[in-house]
C-alpha cells in the first residue's frame, strides 16, 4: 500500500485543497518577511552546535507563521524548529523551518527559505517551500502531486 492509499484509507473529512492554501500562504508569510530582512540582520547566536545558527529573523518568521497557522488551524498541533511544539495535541501537525538555510541567509548568499508541511500520524501529506530569491513556491499534496509555482514537476 503507498502512502497515498494508506492516507486515503483513514477516510479522513480533512480538505487537503485547503490545507495546502495554507501551507502555501504561511510560506509566502515566511518569504515576505525574509526578503525584507535580507542582509539586516540584528542579532545572530548558536544553538549550541557549531554552524547551527539562529537569528532575529528566524524568530520573527516563525512567530508570525504560528500566529496565521493558529488563526486559521486551532485544532491543529504546530511544531516550529526554533521554539518546539505548541497548542493542542492532534494527529494532524504542521512543522515549520522558518528560515531553512540560516547559514545562508546570515552570510548574504541567496539560498535559503521557508518551509511549512503538514504531516498526518507520521505521514507527510502535504507542505510548501518558499524560495524568494529564485521566486519559486515549491508545493505538494499527497493527492495532487508537486510543484513548482503552478507548473507540475
Amino acid at each position: 500500500m503507498n502512502l497515498t492509499d494508506k492516507f486515503n484509507s483513514y477516510k479522513l473529512n480533512i480538505n487537503l485543497d485547503s490545507l495546502t492554501e495554507i501551507s502555501k500562504k504561511a510560506a509566502n508569510i515566511g518569504s515576505e518577511i525574509i526578503k525584507s530582512n535580507y542582509k539586516r540582520i540584528q542579532r545572530i547566536s548558536s544553538k549550541g552546535r557549531e554552524g547551527d545558527l539562529v537569528t532575529n529573523v528566524d524568530l520573527e518568521v516563525e512567530r508570525k507563521i504560528k500566529d496565521f497557522l493558529i488563526e486559521q488551524t486551532p485544532k491543529i498541533t504546530i511544531l516550529a524548529e526554533e521554539t518546539g511544539k505548541s497548542n493542542a495535541s492532534s494527529d494532524l501537525i504542521w512543522c515549520i523551518d522558518p528560515l531553512d538555510g540560516t547559514t545562508n541567509y546570515s552570510h548574504g548568499y541567496p539560498f535559503f527559505g521557508t518551509s511549512v508541511g503538514l504531516i498526518y500520524r507520521g505521514i507527510p501529506i502535504l507542505g510548501a517551500i518558499s524560495v524568494p530569491y529564485l521566486n519559486e513556491l515549491y508545493w505538494g499534496c499527497i493527492t495532487k502531486g508537486s510543484y513548482c509555482n503552478d507548473e507540475a514537476i
